[in-house]
C-alpha cells in the first residue's frame, strides 16, 4: 500500500507561553513538497493542528 505525505519543516523553537513547537508547511519551488511513500515507511503518525 501507498500513502501521500505532505513534509514539514523541523521544530522551531518552543513557544514560550504555549510550550508548542512551531512548524510550517516544506515547499520547493513555491509548491508544498509532498510524495508518496510506501506505508511500510511511515514510522509514526503527528495531527498538526493551527
Amino acid at each position: 500500500p501507498l500513502a501521500y505525505v505532505e513534509w514539514f519543516t523541523p521544530f522551531e523553537q518552543q513557544d514560550m507561553v504555549t510550550g508548542l513547537y512551531s512548524i510550517s508547511c516544506s515547499t520547493w519551488m513555491g509548491y508544498v513538497y509532498g510524495e508518496i511513500i510506501e506505508v511500510d515507511q511511515i514510522i509514526c503518525n503527528c495531527h498538526i493542528f493551527p
